[in-house]
């Protein structure tokens, strides 16, 4: 969609260069919005070093997250490897056991 909303241009300079937060109080990892309509602004001339900026604010939390996301997956199966040298043993003991009073 295009941005068609008008305003002061040093009004916009203020919004584009303030941090947005949201309700939270947390800062949104995304595109700047129009203060009226809430449209993302991807593009601009005036703007354009903000809106790249943005874009790659976007790519580097991506990036941590996807990171975070292997870290997570190698976590949880270095933890099942771990948790099954401990627990066969005893599965077998248990099971030899079992085997042993049904006799």
């Amino acid at each position: 969609p295009l941005f068609r909303s008008v305003f002061e241009m040093s009004e916009l300079d203020k919004w584009m260069d303030s941090e947005q937060t949201d309700t939270n109080g947390r800062i949104p990892v995304g595109p700047k919005v129009c203060p009226r309509c809430s449209v993302p602004i991807r593009w601009s001339l005036r703007y354009g070093n903000v809106v790249k900026q943005t874009l790659k604010d976007v790519e580097r939390v991506k990036r941590s997250v996807l990171q975070r996301d292997e870290e997570t997956k190698e976590t949880v199966t270095h933890l099942t490897r771990e948790i099954l040298e401990v627990l066969t043993p005893k599965l077998q003991q248990s099971a030899l056991h079992s085997d042993c009073t049904k006799l």
